[in-house]
């Protein structure tokens, strides 16, 4: 069956350097524009709403995040099954494994849709959101939660686009979709007067086109990766491979969250200004996470289908070119986001001396290591790649969540203030990146004594 048409790149054959940057390029934008959905939700609640409203969306990101990075994160099994099967020519899996993704986005998303519309209120309630924004967040919550099924459904589609090396088409989708929800944001909030309801409206409205088009792509396709809707059910044997590698990754999102969830409570002991500074810096700091992230997408595609084309040497070399973007990139970025910083979060908040001097705090914090958030991210994706998701698993758990909740636990109650919240972000990323590093070089090379090249 042909696999490569003019969408696709190929994983397992031709130049390392420029193929990554084809494939990961799209990525990046692609990465972008999903943020820019959470970003143009803050700027235009901030421009037109107040102060009070982007701190009540803020307020949810944390929760959202815990609740549904269990699942995307399930997105990393998709890309290294579907992958290696793809590198191994073993066609008929492909298939099997498709339609399990796809099964599972559906049933998934729309479990978790109905626990987040009636738990909302409960969960922002334990976070300790204040009374003057606990409406809106609510509000906010519920609607987000109703797009939970598009979001997972297009994740788990565009997964499996990129895991044939098609980066292109799902980042079309999502600019088309992204330009429906900045012109749905103004109309609701400006025309509509909707504040927290209709950037949240916009939102999900244009997850589900854009997981419309990303479906249609696949049941358009004719090779291995092609969704014929009556065939779409949950293979057993596929749907433990995604698990195994893809729950991990989950759960490791979700330790994440929780630790950012310990630290947005800690924040919202500061006040409205504090979470609206937070807020914002966050998410300018995201957008320098997202395009490393992209290189982490890159890493487990190639490694993953390099090892199972049994071409270890390309994933060494995928990985190794993966590390180098990332750490230009994040230090680049890194840099540029703390010396603009003031600039960047009065488009948030424009003409608040106040909200800008907390984001400020925040993002100079990352200033020179951003980089190392990239690198960890890389080195765990290749793992997964390679088979091996639990190990990443504990290290990053521990290393990241584990020190994060001693340092809010311990420290924190001494020096209560947000320079000793926000230090525990850069601490802990490195810790994380050396030693990810050091374990993944230790599994090539175990695999290469096992298992040698041809």
């Amino acid at each position: 069956m042909k696999l490569f048409r003019k969408y696709d790149i190929d994983i397992t054959n031709g130049p390392m350097q420029s193929g990554i940057l084809l494939f990961t390029l799209p990525v990046i934008l692609t990465n972008i524009l999903q943020t820019l959905y959470n970003a143009a939700d803050m700027i235009i609640v901030g421009r037109y709403a107040g102060d009070i409203c982007l701190a009540a969306v803020g307020a949810t990101s944390s929760i959202t995040n815990l609740i549904v990075g269990l699942f995307i994160g399930m997105g990393a099994g998709v890309s290294a099954i579907v992958s290696r099967y793809i590198g191994a020519e073993d066609f008929e899996k492909t298939s099997k494994a498709v339609h399990t993704s796809v099964a599972i986005s559906l049933l998934f998303g729309i479990i978790i849709a109905l626990f987040g519309i009636f738990a909302s209120r409960t969960l922002l309630t334990w976070m300790g959101t204040p009374d003057n924004v606990i409406d809106y967040s609510v509000v906010y919550m519920q609607i987000i939660f109703a797009g939970v099924p598009a979001n997972l459904l297009y994740n788990f589609s565009a997964a499996v686009l990129r895991s044939m090396g098609d980066t292109k088409r799902p980042l079309y989708f999502l600019t088309a979709a992204g330009l429906i929800n900045v012109v749905l944001n103004l109309f609701f909030v400006i025309v509509f007067k909707m504040n927290v309801a209709g950037v949240a409206l916009a939102t999900i409205i244009s997850q589900y086109i854009s997981a419309a088009l990303v479906v249609i792509t696949l049941i358009r396709t004719d090779n291995a990766c092609r969704l014929i809707p009556g065939k779409i059910r949950v293979h057993m044997q596929e749907l433990k491979h995604i698990i195994l590698i893809g729950l991990p990754a989950g759960i490791q999102s979700c330790t994440y969250s929780i630790s950012n969830i310990l630290i947005q409570s800690s924040v919202n002991s500061f006040g409205a200004h504090a979470m609206s500074g937070f807020t914002a810096g966050a998410n300018i700091l995201n957008f320098v996470s997202v395009t490393m992230d992209s290189f982490a997408t890159a890493a487990i595609v190639y490694s993953a289908q390099n090892y199972g084309a049994r071409k270890i040497d390309r994933v060494v070399k995928s990985t190794m070119v993966c590390y180098a973007n990332v750490i230009v990139i994040g230090t680049v970025l890194g840099f540029i986001s703390a010396q603009f910083a003031t600039q960047l979060i009065g488009i948030y908040a424009p003409g608040n001396a106040e909200v800008a001097m907390y984001g400020l705090k925040y993002l100079i914090m990352f200033k020179y290591i951003s980089a190392f958030g990239g690198i960890n991210g890389v080195a765990t994706a290749a793992m997964r790649g390679l088979g091996k998701s639990i190990l990443p698993m504990i290290v990053s758990i521990a290393g990241i969540c584990g020190f994060r909740i001693i340092w809010i636990l311990t420290l924190f109650p001494h020096y209560p203030s947000l320079e000793t919240l926000y230090i525990s972000y850069p601490i802990t990323w490195v810790l994380t990146a050396l030693v990810n590093t050091i374990m993944l070089f230790a599994m090539i090379r175990k695999i290469k004594k096992q298992e040698p090249a041809d």
